[in-house]
């Protein structure tokens, strides 16, 4: 009977063994095939970023006329058209506690093609993320990728929506004390995913 228990020890022993290794085996797979996905969307990417810079840029009249005088009733306060060598046009728009943030990027050319590029690896490698102060989270509209993000204060909550159309343009819409679903109905109410295709094609 003794024998017997040592026995049935024994194998227990070596089939928790077997499931252990098994499991690192399997964890093993996994990192390999994250490993793969990382290095593919470095590459993807990269290609991306190359066509670009060669790319001839959107003209400051075309991004202007993408700048609404007024999003969701309130006008635009300001605007500008090109900063630090980048093809973008921002505008800001509010009334009392309510603010909205529009930025347009175009990464035709050397600047704004790294730019694309650091935000499609962002988009692509990053997870999801949450805490008490927000969270951070992948989106796709309209088949482009993108990260709706949170930030929560005492006072205020941010909203933030940022995707990248037709793998050249980068749109940002951020509201102070606007909700969410607001800002995706803005971006669609607005047509700034089939203006931003149209340019791109």
């Amino acid at each position: 009977m003794k024998r017997k228990y040592i026995l049935l020890l024994a194998a227990f022993f070596m089939i928790s063994g077997c499931d252990k290794k098994t499991d690192e085996q399997k964890e093993v797979v996994i990192q390999e095939e994250g490993m793969k996905d990382v290095k593919d969307t470095f590459e993807e990417v990269g290609k991306t970023s190359e066509d670009l810079k060669k790319a001839t840029p959107v003209s400051n009249e075309q991004l202007k006329a993408l700048l609404p005088e007024k999003i969701n009733g309130l006008s635009r306060k300001r605007f500008s058209i090109g900063q630090l060598g980048m093809h973008i046009a921002e505008a800001q728009y509010g009334e009392e506690d309510k603010e909205i943030s529009l930025s347009i990027l175009d990464g035709a050319g050397e600047v704004g093609s790294g730019m694309i590029a650091m935000m499609q690896i962002g988009i692509n490698t990053r997870g999801e993320s949450e805490d008490e102060n927000g969270y951070l989270r992948p989106i796709t509209m309209d088949g482009n990728k993108g990260v709706e993000e949170q930030e929560r204060s005492s006072n205020s909550t941010i909203n933030k929506i940022t995707l990248i159309i037709k793998d050249r343009f980068m749109l940002t819409l951020e509201g102070k004390n606007i909700e969410v679903d607001k800002l995706k109905s803005i971006i669609d109410s607005e047509d700034f995913i089939d203006k931003l295709e149209d340019l791109a094609a």
